[in-house]
C-alpha cells in the first residue's frame, strides 16, 4: 500500500498529468485503474491531464480511460497519441509519434497556463 500512496500523492501535488501505458487487449490494464480507484470523487478537479496509449488501435482504451477520468473531474486535453511507440535505449526513435506528442504537449503547457491565470485572478 505504501506504493499507491506514493502514487497517489505525486499525482495530486502535479498540476499536469500525462498517462503513458501500453494495453492488454484492447483493455485499460489493471494497475492503471487500480490507481485511480484511489481518488475519491473530484480527486483530480483542475488537474490537467494527457494520453498516451503506446500500443494499436486504442481508440477504445482511450473512450474507456477518458469515462474514468471524466468521472473524477479530470480536465482532459483534447490531443490524445494512439501509436506504437519504438524505443533505443531511453529515446523515442518512431518520427512520427514525436510529430503527434508536439501538439499534445502544446496543449497541456497552454490550458495549465490558463488554468493558472484563473487560480490567480480568483484569488
Amino acid at each position: 500500500m505504501k506504493g499507491y500512496k506514493y502514487i497517489t500523492q505525486a499525482i495530486m501535488d502535479a498540476d499536469t498529468i500525462i498517462n503513458g501505458y501500453p494495453p492488454f487487449q484492447e483493455f485499460i490494464q489493471a494497475i492503471l485503474i487500480n490507481k485511480y480507484d484511489l481518488f475519491i470523487l473530484k480527486g483530480l478537479l483542475k488537474k490537467i491531464v494527457g494520453v498516451i496509449v503506446t500500443a494499436g488501435f486504442c481508440l477504445i482504451v482511450g473512450q474507456q480511460l477518458k469515462r474514468i477520468l471524466s468521472y473524477i473531474k479530470a480536465q482532459i486535453v483534447s490531443s490524445y497519441v494512439y501509436r506504437g511507440i519504438e524505443f533505443q535505449g531511453k529515446e523515442i526513435i518512431n518520427d512520427d509519434v514525436l510529430f503527434c506528442i508536439e501538439p499534445l504537449i502544446e496543449e497541456i503547457i497552454a490550458l495549465t497556463e490558463i488554468y493558472e491565470k484563473i487560480r490567480e485572478a480568483k484569488k
